[in-house]
């Protein structure tokens, strides 16, 4: 409902003639529901509060998929350490058999180097899938509002 107008109204009568020196008015202007007036106004705040509801749906639907990808993220990130770290070691092994293998005389240096080189591409690959499960658990630590 619109807010009431209130007015007041003073008119020096004297100078016409009158018997009396001052009038003074109060005029109040106040509108009374009706559907002509009021639908129009309804209908905006229903189409607002729908907006709103939609909005909150939506914002709630992001979050929970913002949440399902962290987790997936932090899962994926956590078997990829593990299979990599497991692979760094199994290949640091190799490198290191290969290289008293070599010492021995059993077979050439360019086989040792390969293995050396495998060894420090699966540690790097190690290390990188170490920072990509570091990234994974600050996401997850923020997504869920966690202290940090």
């Amino acid at each position: 409902m619109p807010n009431p107008e209130v007015g007041i109204g003073a008119i020096h009568e004297k100078q016409y003639g009158s018997p009396w020196d001052t009038r003074v008015g109060v005029n109040i202007t106040l509108t009374l529901p009706s559907e002509v007036r009021n639908t129009p106004i309804m209908m905006e705040a229903t189409d607002r509060l729908a907006t709103a509801t939609s909005q909150e749906e939506l914002a709630r639907r992001m979050v929970k998929q913002e949440l399902a990808q962290v987790r997936e993220r932090m899962a994926t990130a956590s078997v990829e350490r593990n299979i990599l770290s497991d692979s760094a070691n199994d290949l640091e092994h190799r490198a290191v058999a290969e290289e008293r293998a070599w010492r021995e005389g059993e077979h050439g240096f360019d086989v040792t180097l390969r293995a050396r080189q495998d060894a420090v591409r699966a540690e790097l690959a190690r290390d990188q899938a170490e920072i990509a499960w570091h990234a994974a658990a600050l996401r997850f630590l923020i997504a869920t509002n966690a202290p940090l």
